[in-house]
């Protein structure tokens, strides 16, 4: 059985010499490593221009890993995609969408908020913390 790979249109055939073989512009068939081939078959595609995977061999495939983390007051930030407007929080079980200012300014004011309501009613705290140790000692 050959292990088949099938790339923007094209297939790709791997070879028992650990190679792998693509038919490009109708009767041409290339052999290379997978990332060159790959390379290769891009060019052709986007182009019509035939670049020989040779000149791609030994490259490392391109890290595109742009995930940033923020921590701001327990709260983790986080943008995959890199750019300013793209980060996202969850507060409260709710997802929150936008820039890094706009996101800390709105967990700013949750905190704010959830420190307000236990200022405003302690006996609220107190009675759930004691409900949870009572419920923990049964």
């Amino acid at each position: 059985m050959t292990k088949r790979l099938y790339h923007r249109g094209y297939n790709i055939e791997y070879l028992d010499s650990g190679e792998y073989a693509a038919r490009l512009g109708g009767n041409r068939v290339v052999t290379a490593e997978l990332l060159a081939m790959k390379k290769s078959i891009d060019w052709w595609a986007e182009a019509s221009i035939f670049r020989d995977p040779a000149d791609f061999e030994g490259m490392e495939e391109e890290s595109k890993d742009t995930t940033q983390t923020e921590e701001h007051k327990e709260y983790k930030l986080v943008n995959d995609e890199g750019r300013i407007d793209t980060w996202y929080v969850m507060i409260g079980g709710k997802l929150f969408k936008g820039s890094l200012k706009m996101l800390k300014r709105k967990i700013d004011l949750e905190v704010f908020r959830q420190k307000r309501e236990e200022a405003e009613n302690p006996a609220f705290a107190s009675t759930s913390d004691s409900s949870q140790t009572q419920n923990s000692a049964q």
